[in-house]
């Protein structure tokens, strides 16, 4: 408990607490769109359409089904750990396994 007697937490310590849910979205959004501008990962609602888009890239041409979950407003905030299956095999895949089938 140490580390927060000064009350207060990093973000990557912040982001952690939610999972990282929305740090992950945001990795898997650079990893499979072409020049990404990242505002779609950032803006309550249109965070809402990219998580779909992704979504569907995932399943579509990669074959891992995908949840993810971007949490109040699309900021992370209160949100449940992502979770990636294979669809083939329906075996549970970690973010990284994930990235690495996306050449990351």
């Amino acid at each position: 408990m140490k580390k927060f007697e000064n009350g207060k937490m990093s973000d990557m310590e912040l982001e952690n607490v939610a999972g990282g849910t929305h740090r992950e979205m945001v990795e898997l959004h650079s990893a499979i769109t072409p020049n990404p501008s990242g505002l779609g990962t950032y803006i309550p609602g249109l965070s809402e359409i990219t998580k779909q888009s992704i979504v569907q890239k995932l399943k579509d041409k990669y074959g891992i089904e995908a949840h993810i979950d971007i949490g109040w407003l699309g900021l992370g905030i209160a949100s449940e750990n992502n979770t990636y299956k294979d669809i083939k095999t329906g075996k549970s895949l970690t973010h990284s396994e994930v990235m690495k089938r996306l050449g990351k």
